[in-house]
Formats: structure tokens, sequence, C-alpha cells
């Protein structure tokens, strides 16, 4: 999640209050309305090429079920 960033004009929408000021999320947080949606989409469009090989993914985790040596022959795009 921390890995993608947000643009900048929906940065202010992320806006939160402490003791020390005011600050905005430049990266996705957990529990943004869309975030696990974001995250999934992302995750399908870059893992696609190895799902059914030696990944799964399930809502918001990874499972890898190969021996080392068969998911490093793979050769990702």
């Amino acid at each position: 999640y921390f890995q993608i960033r947000i643009v900048g004009e929906d940065q202010r929408e992320t806006t939160f209050i402490t003791s020390w000021g005011y600050f905005e999320y430049r990266c996705m947080p957990f529990r943004l309305t869309n975030a696990f949606f974001t995250f999934n989409r992302l995750a399908i469009h870059v893992f696609q090429p190895l799902f059914g090989k030696f990944i799964r993914l399930c809502i918001d985790d990874f499972a890898i079920y190969s021996k080392k040596i068969d998911h490093l022959k793979v050769q990702t795009v």
C-alpha cells in the first residue's frame, strides 16, 4: 500500500491533525475507501503473467508455491 502514490490534488483529502500540525499522506495508507481495490488492481496487473505458474493473490496477500529454482527460471516482463 505505501508504495502507491496519491495524486497531488487528492493528498488534501487525507489530511489529519496532530499536536505538531497538519499532515497529508503522499502514499496510500491502509483503510482508505478504495485502497484495497487500487492495490488489488495493481497487483493483478503486475503479477498476471505469473498467475497459475507459482503465485496466487488472495485479497492483499501473495502465496508463492514453487521450489526456489522453478520461479527463478521464469523471466518477467
